[in-house]
Protein backbone atom coordinates (compact mmCIF):
# COMPACT_ATOMS: atom_id res chain seq x y z
CA UNK A 1 0.00 0.00 0.00
CA UNK A 2 1.43 3.24 -1.04
CA UNK A 3 1.80 6.30 1.72
CA UNK A 4 -0.63 8.64 0.21
CA UNK A 5 -3.07 6.27 0.26
CA UNK A 6 -2.14 5.09 3.53
CA UNK A 7 -1.91 8.17 4.99
CA UNK A 8 -5.94 8.61 3.28
CA UNK A 9 -7.32 6.15 4.83
CA UNK A 10 -6.27 7.31 8.03
CA UNK A 11 -7.44 10.89 7.77
CA UNK A 12 -10.91 9.73 6.09
CA UNK A 13 -11.04 7.49 9.64
CA UNK A 14 -9.79 10.38 11.63
CA UNK A 15 -12.58 12.37 10.15
CA UNK A 16 -15.24 10.15 10.54
CA UNK A 17 -14.23 9.45 14.45
CA UNK A 18 -14.76 13.09 14.86
CA UNK A 19 -18.04 13.62 12.61
CA UNK A 20 -19.52 10.50 15.00
CA UNK A 21 -18.31 12.32 18.17
CA UNK A 22 -19.96 15.57 16.64
CA UNK A 23 -23.07 14.16 16.68
CA UNK A 24 -22.89 12.17 19.81
CA UNK A 25 -21.71 15.00 21.80
CA UNK A 26 -23.57 17.98 20.23
CA UNK A 27 -26.07 16.85 17.85
CA UNK A 28 -28.48 14.15 19.45
CA UNK A 29 -28.15 15.70 22.96
CA UNK A 30 -29.30 19.24 21.29
CA UNK A 31 -32.09 16.72 19.61
CA UNK A 32 -33.09 15.10 22.94
CA UNK A 33 -33.73 18.34 24.96
CA UNK A 34 -35.76 20.17 21.71
CA UNK A 35 -37.96 16.86 21.13
CA UNK A 36 -38.41 15.88 24.86
CA UNK A 37 -40.29 20.01 25.26
CA UNK A 38 -42.25 19.78 22.18
CA UNK A 39 -43.45 16.52 23.17
CA UNK A 40 -43.85 16.66 26.54
CA UNK A 41 -45.68 12.89 26.46
CA UNK A 42 -43.03 11.40 25.79
CA UNK A 43 -39.98 13.36 27.80
CA UNK A 44 -39.61 10.07 29.62
CA UNK A 45 -38.30 7.96 26.72
CA UNK A 46 -35.42 10.84 25.81
CA UNK A 47 -33.04 9.70 28.04
CA UNK A 48 -33.17 5.74 27.03
CA UNK A 49 -33.05 6.75 23.57
CA UNK A 50 -30.15 8.98 23.88
CA UNK A 51 -28.39 6.46 25.67
CA UNK A 52 -29.19 3.74 22.49
CA UNK A 53 -27.56 5.98 20.09
CA UNK A 54 -25.17 6.80 22.43
CA UNK A 55 -24.40 3.52 21.92
CA UNK A 56 -24.66 3.15 18.67
CA UNK A 57 -21.81 5.93 18.06
CA UNK A 58 -19.68 4.01 20.16
CA UNK A 59 -20.17 1.06 18.19
CA UNK A 60 -19.56 3.09 14.94
CA UNK A 61 -15.90 3.87 17.08
CA UNK A 62 -15.42 1.11 17.01
CA UNK A 63 -15.82 -0.34 13.85
CA UNK A 64 -13.91 2.67 12.52
CA UNK A 65 -11.16 1.38 14.60
CA UNK A 66 -11.71 -2.03 13.37
CA UNK A 67 -11.11 -0.14 9.79
CA UNK A 68 -7.37 1.23 11.52
CA UNK A 69 -6.69 -1.78 12.18
CA UNK A 70 -7.45 -3.64 8.56
CA UNK A 71 -5.18 -0.52 6.91
CA UNK A 72 -2.13 -1.22 9.14
CA UNK A 73 -2.43 -4.67 8.05
CA UNK A 74 -3.06 -4.07 4.94
CA UNK A 75 0.19 -1.49 4.86
CA UNK A 76 2.43 -4.20 6.07
CA UNK A 77 1.27 -6.66 3.68
CA UNK A 78 -0.61 -9.08 5.84
CA UNK A 79 -4.28 -8.08 5.27
CA UNK A 80 -4.87 -12.11 3.75
CA UNK A 81 -3.02 -13.38 6.92
CA UNK A 82 -4.58 -14.82 10.41
CA UNK A 83 -4.43 -11.52 11.99
CA UNK A 84 -6.93 -10.34 10.26
CA UNK A 85 -9.89 -12.52 11.65
CA UNK A 86 -9.83 -10.66 14.91
CA UNK A 87 -10.48 -6.78 13.20
CA UNK A 88 -13.18 -8.31 10.97
CA UNK A 89 -14.35 -9.92 14.14
CA UNK A 90 -14.90 -6.82 16.18
CA UNK A 91 -16.37 -4.85 13.08
CA UNK A 92 -18.71 -7.43 12.33
CA UNK A 93 -19.74 -7.25 15.71
CA UNK A 94 -19.90 -3.24 15.93
CA UNK A 95 -22.16 -3.22 12.60
CA UNK A 96 -24.40 -6.07 14.29
CA UNK A 97 -25.04 -4.23 17.24
CA UNK A 98 -25.72 -1.13 15.46
CA UNK A 99 -28.28 -2.76 12.90
CA UNK A 100 -29.89 -4.31 16.65
CA UNK A 101 -29.97 -0.74 18.23
CA UNK A 102 -31.32 1.21 15.44
CA UNK A 103 -34.01 -1.77 13.86
CA UNK A 104 -34.75 -1.86 17.93
CA UNK A 105 -35.43 1.66 18.27
CA UNK A 106 -37.38 1.70 15.03
CA UNK A 107 -39.74 -1.54 16.61
CA UNK A 108 -40.35 0.46 19.85
CA UNK A 109 -41.27 3.50 18.34
CA UNK A 110 -43.79 2.29 15.94
CA UNK A 111 -45.02 -1.05 18.11
CA UNK A 112 -44.53 0.45 21.73
CA UNK A 113 -44.96 4.44 21.43
CA UNK A 114 -47.06 3.81 18.40
CA UNK A 115 -45.50 7.71 16.98
CA UNK A 116 -42.82 6.77 14.36
CA UNK A 117 -42.91 9.92 11.28
CA UNK A 118 -42.57 7.93 8.47
CA UNK A 119 -39.19 9.76 7.51
CA UNK A 120 -38.06 8.74 10.93
CA UNK A 121 -39.44 4.82 10.29
CA UNK A 122 -37.47 4.63 6.68
CA UNK A 123 -34.40 6.62 8.23
CA UNK A 124 -33.85 4.24 11.23
CA UNK A 125 -34.67 0.95 8.86
CA UNK A 126 -32.46 2.70 6.15
CA UNK A 127 -29.72 2.46 9.04
CA UNK A 128 -30.26 -0.82 10.33
CA UNK A 129 -30.55 -2.28 7.24
CA UNK A 130 -26.89 -0.83 5.82
CA UNK A 131 -25.36 -1.92 8.77
CA UNK A 132 -26.58 -5.18 8.43
CA UNK A 133 -25.48 -5.60 4.94
CA UNK A 134 -22.01 -3.95 6.09
CA UNK A 135 -22.04 -6.63 8.72
CA UNK A 136 -23.17 -9.50 6.35
CA UNK A 137 -20.25 -8.36 3.53
CA UNK A 138 -17.46 -8.69 6.54
CA UNK A 139 -18.65 -11.85 7.61
CA UNK A 140 -18.15 -12.74 3.89
CA UNK A 141 -14.63 -11.35 3.74
CA UNK A 142 -13.70 -12.71 6.88
CA UNK A 143 -14.66 -16.58 4.91
CA UNK A 144 -12.56 -15.03 2.35
CA UNK A 145 -9.56 -14.44 4.49
CA UNK A 146 -9.96 -17.47 6.25
CA UNK A 147 -9.64 -19.76 2.85
CA UNK A 148 -6.71 -17.25 1.46
CA UNK A 149 -4.56 -17.81 4.64
CA UNK A 150 -5.37 -21.21 4.45
CA UNK A 151 -4.43 -21.51 0.32
CA UNK A 152 -1.22 -19.94 1.52
CA UNK A 153 -0.38 -22.04 4.09
CA UNK A 154 -0.94 -25.48 1.55
CA UNK A 155 1.50 -23.46 -1.02
CA UNK A 156 4.09 -22.54 2.18
CA UNK A 157 4.04 -26.08 3.19
CA UNK A 158 4.16 -27.57 -0.53
CA UNK A 159 7.16 -25.51 -1.31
Amino acid sequence: MSRPLRLSLWTLIVLLVLGVLLVAGLFLPLLTVQTAESNPEYAHLAWPFLATFWAACAAAVVALGAAGNLVELAAAGRLLTPATQRPLAVAIGAFGLMAALFLGVNAVLTFVVRQNHPSIFLALLGLGLVCLAAALALVAARGQVARAAALADEVEAFV
